[in-house]
C-alpha cells in the first residue's frame, strides 16, 4: 500500500524534474536575444549598433567616408589624383595634389569646391546612416534583432559625425582646417559654423524616425479602413 500510495507522487516529481532540466534547452541563444530586443529596444539598438559600428570603423565605413572625399576631388579638380588610406579603428585620410578646377569646380569657385570636398565624406556617412536606419525601421517588427542592429548602426554613424563636428569647436578654425579637419574647413570655406553642423547632423535621425513613423501610421490606418468581404479578404471597389 505504501508503494502504491507514493508512486504517483514520485512519478509527478520525476516528471517535474525532467521539465526543469529540459527548459533551458528550449531557450536557444537566438530566442533569448530576440526576447531581450523586444523588451529593451533602445538598449538593444544601442548595443548592437555600437558593435556593428565598431566593426565598420575597422575599414568599410571609414573607407566609404574617404571615398566620398576622393570622388569629390576627381569631380571638382583636374589632376588631383586622390589616394585613400585607412587606419583601422583610428580613421582615414585622403591625400591629393593641388590642381586646377574642373568646369564644375570653376562654377563653385575655389572656396566652394574646397567646402564641397570637406563635406563630401560626411554626406556619404549621412547616406549610409539614413539607409541603414530606414531598413532597420522596416525590419524591426518581423526581425527585431536585425532591425535594432541596423537602426543602432545608423544612429551611431551620425553620432560619430556630431562628435567629429564638435572637435572643431574651441580651436583656431584656420589651423584645424590646415590639418584636415573637415568641419573646420567647412566653416572657413563654406561659412557653416561647427555648431550649425552639429545641430543639422543631430536632427537627421529623429526627423527620419518621425517621418517613417508617420508614414507607417498612415499605412496601418489605411489598411484598417479598407472594405472587407464576407470571406475576410479585401473587397475590391467597383466603379
Amino acid at each position: 500500500m505504501l508503494i502504491q500510495t507514493f508512486a504517483p507522487a514520485a512519478n509527478k516529481l520525476l516528471h517535474d524534474s525532467r521539465q526543469v532540466l529540459e527548459a533551458p534547452s528550449q531557450a536557444s541563444p537566438g530566442k533569448i536575444v530576440d526576447e531581450f530586443v523586444r523588451e529593451h529596444p533602445v538598449l538593444a539598438a544601442g548595443t548592437l549598433g555600437s558593435a556593428g559600428y565598431a566593426l565598420g570603423s575597422a575599414y568599410p565605413s571609414t573607407w566609404a567616408h574617404e571615398m566620398g572625399h576622393a570622388t569629390a576631388i576627381r569631380t571638382l579638380y583636374q589632376g588631383g589624383n586622390p589616394s585613400v588610406e585607412v587606419f583601422p579603428f583610428k580613421g582615414g585620410v585622403t591625400k591629393w595634389y593641388p590642381a586646377a578646377l574642373s568646369p564644375l569646380g570653376e562654377k563653385l569657385g575655389n572656396d566652394g569646391a574646397r567646402a564641397v570636398v570637406a563635406a563630401s565624406g560626411t554626406l556619404v556617412d549621412i547616406g549610409i546612416a539614413t539607409a541603414t536606419f530606414g531598413a532597420g525601421f522596416s525590419l524591426r517588427k518581423k526581425h527585431p534583432i536585425a532591425g535594432a542592429a541596423l537602426m543602432g548602426y545608423g544612429t551611431m554613424t551620425l553620432l560619430n559625425s556630431v562628435m567629429y563636428a564638435g572637435s572643431a569647436l574651441g580651436g583656431n578654425l584656420g589651423a584645424l582646417s590646415s590639418t584636415g579637419n573637415d568641419f573646420a574647413t567647412l566653416a572657413v570655406k563654406g561659412g557653416l559654423h561647427p555648431l550649425a553642423s552639429m545641430a543639422i547632423l543631430a536632427s537627421i535621425i529623429p526627423l527620419e524616425y518621425a517621418a517613417l513613423k508617420w508614414l507607417e501610421n498612415r499605412r496601418e490606418a489605411a489598411e484598417v479602413d479598407l472594405p472587407k468581404s464576407v470571406f475576410g479578404g479585401v473587397k475590391p471597389n467597383v466603379a
